[in-house]
């Protein structure tokens, strides 16, 4: 977590200083929405790669999770449906390498 943290704070220091496209700029309100965001988005990420899950959570469950998230307000505009969509269609993962699992 204290990564997430790092990378958050970093994050939310760049929207403010203005070193963001200008829509991110308005879209997350405080280190803890980015933090959040972050969070959410790891988890969807694993939802909708991971080999054991059946069920893979839907755009319109995603965002009901996501409601309220960004220091109380909804994120505006289609952000977050944007995320889930282009989140379902790429994937991260490791290179092959000795440490990592396939």
């Amino acid at each position: 977590m204290r990564i997430l943290d790092i990378l958050s704070d970093q994050y939310f220091e760049d929207l403010q200083n203005g070193r963001c496209a200008e829509r991110d700029q308005k879209t997350l309100l405080s280190q803890k929405a980015v933090l959040t965001t972050i969070f959410s988005l790891l988890n969807l990420h694993t939802d909708q790669h991971h080999p054991e899950i059946r069920r893979r959570m839907t755009e319109k469950e995603w965002l009901m999770n996501n409601e309220k998230m960004n220091d109380g307000e909804d994120f505006p505009g289609n952000s977050s449906s944007t995320s889930i969509s282009s989140d379902a269609e790429s994937r991260i993962y490791c290179e092959k390498r000795p440490h990592c699992r396939p």
